[in-house]
Protein backbone atom coordinates (compact mmCIF):
# COMPACT_ATOMS: atom_id res chain seq x y z
CA UNK A 1 0.00 0.00 0.00
CA UNK A 2 1.25 3.55 -1.00
CA UNK A 3 1.06 6.55 1.30
CA UNK A 4 -0.55 9.33 -0.41
CA UNK A 5 -0.71 13.35 0.54
CA UNK A 6 -3.94 15.25 0.62
CA UNK A 7 -3.33 18.65 -0.90
CA UNK A 8 -4.52 21.83 -0.04
CA UNK A 9 -7.99 21.30 -1.89
CA UNK A 10 -8.42 17.28 -0.85
CA UNK A 11 -6.79 16.03 -3.92
CA UNK A 12 -4.90 13.01 -3.94
CA UNK A 13 -2.97 11.27 -6.69
CA UNK A 14 -3.57 7.32 -7.79
CA UNK A 15 -0.33 5.75 -7.08
CA UNK A 16 0.75 4.62 -10.69
CA UNK A 17 1.16 1.20 -9.33
CA UNK A 18 -3.04 1.31 -8.69
CA UNK A 19 -2.93 3.16 -12.14
CA UNK A 20 -1.56 0.78 -13.66
CA UNK A 21 -2.98 -2.68 -12.33
CA UNK A 22 -6.62 -1.05 -12.74
CA UNK A 23 -5.70 0.11 -16.36
CA UNK A 24 -6.95 3.69 -15.07
CA UNK A 25 -6.79 6.25 -17.78
CA UNK A 26 -7.26 10.55 -17.39
CA UNK A 27 -10.68 11.26 -17.50
CA UNK A 28 -11.93 7.65 -15.82
CA UNK A 29 -14.43 8.45 -13.42
CA UNK A 30 -14.19 7.71 -9.91
CA UNK A 31 -16.95 6.94 -7.01
CA UNK A 32 -15.81 7.83 -3.42
CA UNK A 33 -17.24 6.26 -0.03
CA UNK A 34 -16.38 5.64 3.15
CA UNK A 35 -16.20 1.95 4.65
CA UNK A 36 -15.44 1.88 8.39
CA UNK A 37 -11.68 3.71 8.90
CA UNK A 38 -11.13 3.56 5.10
CA UNK A 39 -11.95 5.98 1.82
CA UNK A 40 -13.13 3.61 -0.58
CA UNK A 41 -12.58 4.80 -4.58
CA UNK A 42 -14.33 2.48 -7.03
CA UNK A 43 -14.00 2.74 -10.85
CA UNK A 44 -17.53 3.77 -11.84
CA UNK A 45 -17.69 0.49 -13.54
CA UNK A 46 -17.00 -1.77 -10.69
CA UNK A 47 -19.60 0.53 -8.90
CA UNK A 48 -22.02 -0.10 -11.36
CA UNK A 49 -21.90 -3.91 -11.35
CA UNK A 50 -22.33 -3.72 -7.37
CA UNK A 51 -25.00 -1.88 -7.62
CA UNK A 52 -27.08 -3.95 -10.55
CA UNK A 53 -26.01 -7.47 -9.03
CA UNK A 54 -25.98 -6.36 -5.02
CA UNK A 55 -22.06 -8.19 -5.15
CA UNK A 56 -19.58 -6.22 -2.57
CA UNK A 57 -16.51 -4.37 -3.45
CA UNK A 58 -13.70 -7.17 -3.68
CA UNK A 59 -16.58 -8.90 -5.99
CA UNK A 60 -17.16 -6.11 -8.69
CA UNK A 61 -13.62 -5.18 -9.02
CA UNK A 62 -12.61 -8.47 -9.80
CA UNK A 63 -15.57 -8.74 -12.56
CA UNK A 64 -14.73 -5.21 -13.99
CA UNK A 65 -11.18 -6.09 -13.93
CA UNK A 66 -11.97 -9.23 -15.88
CA UNK A 67 -14.32 -7.98 -18.88
CA UNK A 68 -11.90 -4.70 -19.00
CA UNK A 69 -8.57 -7.64 -19.57
CA UNK A 70 -11.00 -9.37 -22.26
CA UNK A 71 -11.95 -12.02 -20.26
CA UNK A 72 -14.56 -14.72 -21.75
CA UNK A 73 -15.70 -16.27 -18.62
CA UNK A 74 -15.13 -15.56 -14.47
CA UNK A 75 -14.46 -18.39 -12.44
CA UNK A 76 -15.63 -18.59 -8.89
CA UNK A 77 -17.02 -20.63 -6.04
CA UNK A 78 -19.25 -18.04 -5.16
CA UNK A 79 -22.87 -18.81 -6.20
CA UNK A 80 -24.07 -15.03 -5.69
CA UNK A 81 -21.90 -13.97 -8.42
CA UNK A 82 -23.39 -16.58 -10.82
CA UNK A 83 -26.87 -14.41 -10.39
CA UNK A 84 -27.74 -11.51 -13.19
CA UNK A 85 -26.29 -10.14 -16.49
CA UNK A 86 -23.43 -8.42 -15.59
CA UNK A 87 -21.40 -8.92 -18.93
CA UNK A 88 -19.70 -12.11 -18.51
CA UNK A 89 -20.27 -15.62 -18.40
CA UNK A 90 -19.78 -16.93 -15.01
CA UNK A 91 -18.72 -20.95 -14.16
CA UNK A 92 -18.83 -22.34 -10.87
CA UNK A 93 -15.29 -24.27 -10.23
CA UNK A 94 -17.19 -27.35 -8.70
CA UNK A 95 -19.28 -27.32 -12.19
CA UNK A 96 -16.02 -27.55 -14.40
CA UNK A 97 -15.93 -31.46 -15.82
CA UNK A 98 -19.66 -32.18 -15.34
Amino acid sequence: MTKVKVGTRFQVVVPREAREALKLSPGDRLKVGVEGNAVVMLIVRAAELRARASIGFAEGLHRANAIDAGAKKFLTNDTRLARGDLGLEVQLLHDLGR
